[in-house]
């Protein structure tokens, strides 16, 4: 079965979570936590996403609308699949916003990712509990996950898809609260949120909301380094009106 039928791209929109590219302190061993640093190699992100060609898969769904995290190597992402876009005779609109921000890990930041690893730990284990120089995981859930929901509200009332360019805290969070039924109450499966990020950098999945039940799923993951990755054609009717959707100052 084809993926337009599997996901009803023809005649149903859907929200494209992707995350930034791949930058210097993803590269090698090892690896240290972001969070929200900007770092002088962030540039390299859109690199990464040219080289492994995720700006040509992008660019191709045809979005009309970019959001992203305001952070450098998220930025630099959505403005490199921006060009793609506008290379390929399309026009789009960028849009950062601070809620698209991963969780703000304070004093880890910089730090070896396994050396903190039993820290971070401990912070999900206390979504109340502030890191230092950060923020609890609380109020990382309470700033994302009604953004997400909101992306996905207007990506199912517009017939281009959205594409959102986040980090891997987003990402994981996000399938947490949709394996947990996607409640108001912004329940997530916590074991969820402790597991390795399925995406890498550079990698992307198809969110789509079904216009009965309200209910938010998930297709498998796409882009070069997924063996099941496969590339959604363009809709087959894009919208003549050029109007792009200011998300996140609604």
């Amino acid at each position: 079965m084809g993926t337009d039928a599997i996901y009803g791209i023809c005649s149903v929109s859907y929200l494209v979570l992707a995350r930034h590219g791949k930058v210097p302190a993803y590269d090698g061993d090892p690896e240290k936590v972001q969070g929200w640093r900007n770092d002088p190699g962030d540039h390299m992100a859109g690199t990464y996403l040219t080289k492994i060609g995720t700006d040509k898969q992008l660019a191709q769904l045809d979005p009309k609308h970019i959001i992203t995290s305001d952070l450098h190597r998220a930025l630099v992402s959505a403005l490199t699949i921006l060009r793609r876009v506008r290379a390929d005779g399309e026009d789009a609109t960028v849009e950062p916003s601070d809620k698209l921000r991963p969780w703000k890990m304070g004093e880890f930041e910089g730090h070896v990712r396994d050396r903190v690893e039993a820290q971070i730990v401990y912070y999900l284990s206390h979504p109340d509990a502030k890191i230092i120089d950060g923020e609890s995981f609380d109020t990382f859930k309470q700033r994302w996950l009604p953004m997400f929901a909101r992306l996905n509200h207007v990506a199912s009332m517009i017939d281009r898809p959205l594409i959102a360019i986040t980090h891997s805290w987003n990402v994981k969070l996000a399938d947490a609260w949709i394996k947990a039924g996607s409640p108001t109450d912004m329940t997530y499966d916590r074991a969820l949120m402790e597991a390795p990020a399925e995406l890498e950098p550079g990698e992307w999945a198809i969110y789509s909301t079904d216009p009965k039940t309200g209910k938010v799923t998930r297709s498998t993951k796409h882009g070069v380094s997924s063996k099941t990755s496969s590339t959604p054609g363009k809709p087959s009717s894009p919208a003549a009106n050029s109007t792009s959707p200011m998300i996140a100052a609604s």
